[in-house]
C-alpha cells in the first residue's frame, strides 16, 4: 500500500472508495477502518469464487469391461467450442464408474461430460448443476441391435380400407354407337369400344360399367350425386374433358385391377370435386390435376399419376400402392400412405395430417401445422421446412426421415426407438423446437451443420436421443439423457430394413487409453494478494498477481504420478521482497519424491528445501515458487501495475512434482487444496505468511501475529479481518487486475454487490467484460 495519513484515510472512508495515495507501497495506517473499504459483508461469507462438485459418471460400456473409456469434464461443449476449459479427466468402464470431487467457478451452471469410447468416438452430455453431488449416466445409451429394431416392411398398412370387387352385372343397358343419356336408377355398360357422349342426370342413383374402351367426346363431363362409374378389368376411359364431381350423395369413380382411367400420355384433364365424392383406383389412373375439397376422398391401390394434387379439407386420402404427383398442395384433411407416394415437386401443407407407413418422396416439403406420423420412410431430396404454426412430427420405431436441408420455424419432433432423422447438409432453427427421444432405446438425429438464429436457447434435445453434427451453434440444451457427437461417432447401431438405411458408427479398432492419463487442463486460476497482513492494505489487490494452470498424469485408478503447476508471475504492486509458495494441504511432505523447476525460480533465501526440493521441516508438502518475486521477474519496485511503473514481460515457471506411487489421488490435488501463500518479511522461520481466507498457515508461520492489527482469525478460520475482509483471493480466470491507485471496487463495479450478498449474486463480477476498462491493467 502507499503512504497514507489519517486525514487521507478519513477522506477515503467518506468517499467509500479505495483511493490510493502517495507514491510508494508497503506502508500502512494502523488506525485505518476496514469499513471505509466496504461494509455490510455477512459473517458467513468465505470470499470464495469457486465451488466444489462430486461427480459420478457411468459409461456406456459396449465391451463388457475389456477396455477403459475416457471421461472428460468441460465448462462448454468441446466438440464445437475450441475455448472449452477442461475441468477434470479420468477413465471408467463396466463396474468402474468415474468419480471425482473437483472445483468449478462459482458462476458455472452447466457441465459438459464427454465420453470417448475405445474406438475413439466421442459423445457429450449436458448436466445442469443442481447440487454438490451429480451423476451422469451414459450407460442407458444401449445400442439398438437387430433383435429390437423394427423391421416393418413397406407393405405394412397403417390404415385398412376394404376394396370391393366389382364384376360385370348380369343385367345392364348396353351403350352402343350413339350418344346416351343415363337414366336415374339404371345400370349401364360399355361392353365394347365406344366413342361418344354419355350424359349423366342430376341427383340420383345410377351406375355405368366400363368393360371396353369409352372415348369421351363430350365438351363437358359432370358426375353428380349418386352417380357411379366402375371401370372393370380390361376397361378404359379415355377423355380430354375435365370432370366435375358434384352433389351430396357421394358420386364415385372406381377403377378395378386391370382397368384404366386415361393413358399416361393423354392425362391433360382435371378432376374437380364440389364437396363430396370418392375415387377408388386399383388399376391405372392418369390425370393432370385432382382437387379434393371438403368430404371428398381418394383410395389408391393401383398406379395413380397426376401433375398436381390439391386437397382442401378432404376427408380421407389413402394410398396403398403407387401414387405419383408433380406437386401437392394440402390444406387440412388427412393423407395416409401405406405403400409408395412419389411427389416429383413440392409438398405444401397447412394443418394437414400425414400418416406414412410406406415410402414417401418429394423434392421440397413445407409443413404448416398438422401432425406428420412417419412409420416407415420419408425422403425429401432438397428442403424440408416448417412454419411458425409448429407442426408435430411423430417417428415410429425403426423409421427414417431424410432431407438435404432443414429450415425450421417451429417444430416438435417425437422420435421412437431406432428412428433416424437425417439432414445431409444444413439445418436452420429460428424458433422454439424440440427433438424428443420417446422410446425404450435411443433414436438418432444426424445433421451436418446446425445454425440457430438469435441468442437464446430455442432448441432442445430430450430423452433417449443421440444427436450428431459436425458443426453446431450454441444456444441449445441436452436434457434427460440426450447426447451429442460428431457425425458417425454416436455409439448406436441400427440395422437397415426396407424402412431405414440404418446406422453403423465409425471409429478405429478398440483399444485402451494410453497410461498414464495426461490431464492438460486449460483452466486458469489467478491469485491476487495484498501484502500488509495483519493490517489492511489498499485493496487494489495487485501487490502480487500469479496465474496458474495445473496439469496431471494419473493411472487408471486416479492416483497421480506427476503434477505440473504452470505459474505465471504477472505483477508485483509492491517494493518489498515477496516470496510465494504452495502448501499441498492433502499431501504429506514425505510423499513427494522430487520437484523440478523450469527455469529455476528459487534461490533458497526464504524457502530452505530438502533433497526432494520440498521445504524443510514441514509436515505437509510446501512447494516454493520463488523466494524473491522481483529477482525472478528481473525487476525492482512496483512492476506491471501502472503505465508509470516498470513494464516487464510476464515470466513463467513450470514446477513438476512427482509422488510416491499410489499415495496421492487427483482429488487431493484439486485447486481448493493448493494453499497458495506469500511471505512478506524474508524470514525462513517464524515468518509473516499471508494465505487466502480460511486456509491454514504452514508450520513456520509467526503465530503470534494472529489476532493482532486488523486480523480477527480464530482457531477455525484464519486470515479474516475484523470487518470480514481478506488479504487475498483466487479467481477462476486469467484475471485482469486493477491498475495502481485504483480500488477493485472502481475497476469492478459488481465486486461490492457480490461481497455484500455473501457471494450469492454477481458471481461473474471478475469477468473482464464487467470491468471498467480504463481501470484494469492491459
Amino acid at each position: 500500500m502507499k503512504t497514507t495519513t489519517k486525514k487521507m484515510m478519513a477522506l477515503a472512508a467518506i468517499t467509500s472508495a479505495f483511493l490510493l495515495t502517495g507514491c510508494q507501497k508497503d506502508l500502512y495506517d494502523p488506525n485505518y477502518d476496514g469499513n471505509a473499504i466496504i461494509s455490510g459483508i455477512p459473517d458467513s461469507f468465505n470470499w470464495s469464487t469457486i465451488s466444489s462438485v462430486n461427480l459420478t459418471v457411468n459409461v456406456n460400456d459396449q465391451y463388457n469391461g475389456e477396455y477403459y473409456y475416457t471421461v472428460e469434464v468441460y465448462d462448454n461443449n468441446p466438440l464445437f467450442n475450441t475455448n472449452a476449459k477442461l475441468l477434470t479427466k479420468g477413465v471408467a468402464k463396466k463396474g468402474e464408474a468415474y468419480a471425482s470431487a473437483f472445483s468449478i467457478p462459482q458462476n458455472l451452471t452447466t457441465l459438459y461430460i464427454q465420453q470417448t469410447s475405445p474406438t475413439g468416438n466421442r459423445e457429450v452430455k449436458m448436466l445442469t448443476i443442481t447440487s454438490g453431488s451429480l451423476t451422469c449416466d451414459f450407460s442407458t445409451a444401449v445400442s439398438v441391435k437387430s433383435s429390437s429394431a423394427t423391421t416393418r416392411s413397406i407393405a405394412t398398412k397403417a390404415e385398412t380400407f376394404i376394396y370391393t370387387t366389382y364384376t360385370e352385372p348380369a343385367k345392364a343397358t348396353v351403350i352402343g354407337s350413339t350418344n346416351h343419356i343415363i337414366a336415374t336408377g339404371g345400370t349401364y355398360i360399355v361392353d365394347k369400344d365406344y366413342t361418344g357422349d354419355i350424359t349423366f342426370p342430376g341427383e340420383g342413383n345410377a351406375t355405368l360399367y366400363i368393360k371396353g374402351t369409352w372415348t369421351n367426346t363430350a365438351s363437358s363431363f359432370t358426375l353428380q350425386g349418386g352417380m357411379n362409374i366402375i371401370v372393370l378389368n380390361g376397361g378404359e376411359i379415355a377423355t380430354n374433358t375435365d370432370l366435375s364431381i358434384t352433389g351430396s350423395s357421394n358420386p364415385s369413380i372406381v377403377v378395378m385391377p386391370g382397368g384404366k382411367f386415361n393413358d399416361p400420355n393423354n392425362k391433360n384433364i382435371a378432376i374437380n370435386f364440389d364437396t363430396n365424392g370418392t375415387i377408388i383406383n386399383q388399376g391405372t389412373f392418369n390425370i393432370q390435376k385432382l382437387t379434393l375439397p371438403s368430404s371428398a376422398s381418394l383410395h389408391n391401390n393401383g398406379t395413380m399419376s397426376m401433375d398436381e394434387l390439391i386437397i382442401n379439407s378432404a376427408n380421407t386420402v389413402v394410398n396403398d400402392n403407387i401414387l405419383t404427383a408433380g406437386k401437392m398442395d394440402l390444406t387440412n384433411g388427412t393423407i395416409t400412405n401405406n405403400s409408395e407416394m412419389i411427389i416429383n415437386g413440392d409438398v405444401t401443407t397447412n394443418g394437414t395430417n400425414i400418416n406414412n407407413s410406406g415410402s414417401f418422396t418429394a423434392t421440397n416439403m413445407s409443413l404448416g401445422g398438422g401432425i406428420i406420423t412417419n412409420n416407415c420412410k420419408i425422403v425429401i431430396s432438397n428442403k424440408l421446412s416448417t412454419s411458425m404454426q409448429k407442426p408435430t412430427l411423430n417417428m415410429g420405431s425403426g423409421s427414417w426421415l431424410q432431407a438435404k436441408e432443414l429450415n425450421v420455424g417451429s417444430l416438435e419432433a417425437n422420435m421412437n426407438s431406432a428412428s433416424i432423422f437425417y439432414i445431409s447438409d444444413i439445418a436452420t432453427f429460428s424458433n422454439n423446437t424440440s427433438f424428443n427421444g420417446t422410446g425404450d432405446a435411443y433414436a438418432l438425429l444426424k445433421m451436418k451443420s446446425v445454425v440457430i438464429s438469435g441468442n437464446w436457447d430455442l432448441l432442445s434435445y430430450n430423452g433417449k436421443l443421440k444427436v450428431e453434427a459436425d458443426n453446431h451453434d450454441s444456444h441449445y440444451t441436452l436434457n434427460s439423457g440426450a447426447t451429442i457427437s460428431k457425425l458417425n461417432e454416436a455409439e448406436i447401431t441400427i440395422p437397415s430394413t426396407p424402412c431405414t438405411d440404418g446406422n453403423t458408427p465409425g471409429g478405429k479398432t478398440p483399444s485402451n487409453p494410453t497410461f498414464p492419463i495426461v490431464i492438460n487442463t486449460n483452466s486458469y486460476y489467478t491469485y491476487t494478494m495484498e501484502d500488509q497482513w495483519p493490517y489492511y492494505g489498499d485493496y487494489d489487490m495487485n501487490d502480487i498477481v500469479v496465474t496458474i494452470t495445473p496439469q496431471y498424469k494419473t493411472d487408471n485408478k486416479g492416483y497421480v504420478e506427476e503434477m505440473t503447476i504452470i505459474a505465471k508471475l504477472k505483477a508485483i504492486g509492491a517494493t518489498k521482497s515477496l516470496g510465494a509458495a504452495f502448501q499441498l494441504d492433502k499431501v504429506a511432505a514425505n510423499n513427494v519424491t522430487n520437484v523440478i523447476y523450469s527455469p529455476t525460480s528459487t534461490d533458497k533465501s526464504v524457502f530452505e528445501v530438502t533433497g526432494t526440493n520440498v521445504e524443510k521441516d514441514q509436515a505437509l508438502a510446501v512447494i516454493p515458487l520463488f523466494d524473491n518475486a522481483h529477482s525472478f521477474l528481473g525487476s525492482s519496485g512496483i512492476t506491471n501495475t501502472s503505465t508509470g511503473s516498470q513494464s516487464i514481460p510476464v515470466k513463467t515457471v513450470e514446477v513438476t512434482i512427482t509422488f510416491n506411487k499410489k499415495t496421492v489421488i487427483k482429488d487431493n490435488l484439486d485447486v481448493k487444496y493448493l494453499n497458495f501463500f506469500i511471505v512478506t518479511d524474508k524470514q525462513k522461520t517464524n515468518r509473516t505468511e499471508i494465505h487466502l481466507a480460511g486456509y491454514n498457515p504452514t508450520d513456520k508461520v509467526n503465530a503470534s501475529l494472529f489476532g493482532t492489527g486488523n486480523d480477527s482469525s480464530s482457531s477455525t478460520t484464519k486470515y479474516i479481518s475484523k470487518s470480514n475482509l481478506v488479504w487475498g483471493m483466487v479467481i477462476p480466470d486469467d484475471f485482469s487486475y486493477p491498475v495502481e491507485n485504483t480500488s477493485i471496487l472502481t475497476a469492478y463495479p459488481d465486486f461490492k454487490p457480490w461481497a455484500v450478498s455473501g457471494g450469492t449474486t454477481n458471481t461473474d463480477w471478475y469477468n473482464s467484460s464487467k470491468a471498467d476498462s480504463q481501470y484494469i491493467y492491459k
